[in-house]
């Protein structure tokens, strides 16, 4: 099911989905900003075909990584402002926004927010979707460090600054400041809220793709299959 959503648009939607006294669920969030428009930085290292193919992957792997952990996608929701990444979302089994009016990362999860708000999600798990050494123990372990402590996690990037998901309750309306030094932003945001968040490091979870070095660092062990993107 893919839906074409704009901000201003949810007071609409609520009346087409409305709330309901159900059982609470966890839903995943995974933002994308595209299969033919992602990896722009790779473009002196790849084709135009290599980046569509490596997106391509990275949306499949992630979304066949929660499959195997959550047993099916049901409450797992793509959100991007490329029709070619909900569609292949789609056709996967997840729930799927398509940005009619694209505004960015953060605008993007608040509108994926206000979707799940509507299908009684309890809390989210934002995980990013370039992660090549993503894989079932890591998702599991981090549910198990979820369950064993409900405080609002961070996931670390390679570099202790940037912000590669998190798991926020949705009771609570936590501001999104991906960006720029977004693990130090999101900290002292929540903080001035008086919501105490913690951080989490896993390779599998940190190590995002974002050039050729990391290309070619991430080739190996589970993102071995990132050698048949360049032949």
């Amino acid at each position: 099911m893919c839906l074409f959503l704009k901000q201003l648009d949810f007071v609409r939607f609520l009346s087409v989905f409305p709330l309901g006294v159900k059982n609470l669920q966890q839903w995943i969030i995974i933002p994308i900003k595209g299969l033919s428009s992602g990896k722009t930085r790779l473009s002196n290292f790849l084709t135009d075909l290599q980046r569509v193919e490596l997106n391509s992957q990275l949306l499949s792997r992630t979304l066949g990584v929660i499959k195997g952990v959550e047993g099916n996608l049901n409450h797992c929701l793509v959100v991007s402002n490329q029709n070619d990444a909900c569609d292949l979302a789609d056709e996967m089994g997840a729930k799927t926004i398509c940005e009619s009016n694209p505004c960015g990362l953060n605008s993007a999860l608040n509108i994926a927010r206000s979707y799940v708000l509507t299908q009684n999600a309890r809390d989210l798990l934002i995980l990013a979707c370039d992660l090549p050494w993503l894989h079932e123990k890591a998702l599991l372990l981090l549910k198990a460090i979820i369950k064993i402590n409900r405080k609002p996690l961070l996931i670390e990037d390679k570099f202790h600054m940037g912000t590669n998901g998190m798991w926020i309750p949705t009771d609570i309306n936590l501001p999104f400041l991906f960006g720029g030094d977004s693990l130090k932003r999101h900290t002292l945001a929540w903080h001035s809220m008086e919501v105490f968040s913690r951080r989490w490091y896993d390779e599998s979870l940190s190590m995002d793709l974002d050039n050729q070095n990391d290309f070619t660092l991430l080739s190996t062990g589970y993102g071995h299959w990132l050698k048949d993107i360049t032949g």
